[in-house]
């Protein structure tokens, strides 16, 4: 809509600016509030900026949300099932805005050593296929993953 504030924006946070990019929020939001909805292009294939939405169905972000980073302690949920970004607790303006990225990814193309420094953090992440199930249960996980998880797991 114009005139309409984005809720968020994309920040440089250091001087290497490919990794140094982040979003922030541009307005304080409620626990629970839908910030945006999670729009993307279907895509075959898995590649470092898509989004699991289904079981075999990947989209590709058609907006900022691609430079949401990861976090153990995330303040979002890319819910896939309603096509939102929610969040997760109170947030201020200026708060940086994760999620936790093997809520959406079964299996993730381009695997990283997390550096979140949370006290929940899960080291290597790779996708919701390489985490135990008392794991995956501290976080928000999307059907599609609970799904594949139940199949292939027997813990």
């Amino acid at each position: 809509m114009p005139g309409t504030q984005q809720p968020f924006k994309i920040v440089q946070s250091g001087k290497d600016i490919s990794r140094s990019l982040k979003l922030v929020a541009t307005r304080d939001f409620k626990k629970g509030d839908a910030i945006s909805p999670l729009e993307g292009k279907p895509i075959s294939g898995i590649f470092y900026h898509t989004v699991q939405v289904g079981q075999d169905q990947h989209i590709e972000l058609t907006n900022d949300l691609v430079y949401c980073n990861h976090s153990c302690d995330p303040s979002l949920i890319f819910d896939t099932t309603r096509m939102l970004t929610i969040a997760l607790r109170d947030l201020k303006e200026g708060d940086e805005l994760t999620f936790f990225y093997p809520s959406s990814e079964w299996n993730m193309a381009e695997p990283f050593s997390c550096v979140c420094n949370s006290s929940q953090c899960i080291g290597e992440i790779k996708g919701a296929k390489y985490l135990t199930k008392e794991t995956l249960s501290r976080y928000f996980i999307n059907e599609h993953i609970q799904q594949q998880h139940e199949q292939t797991k027997t813990i």
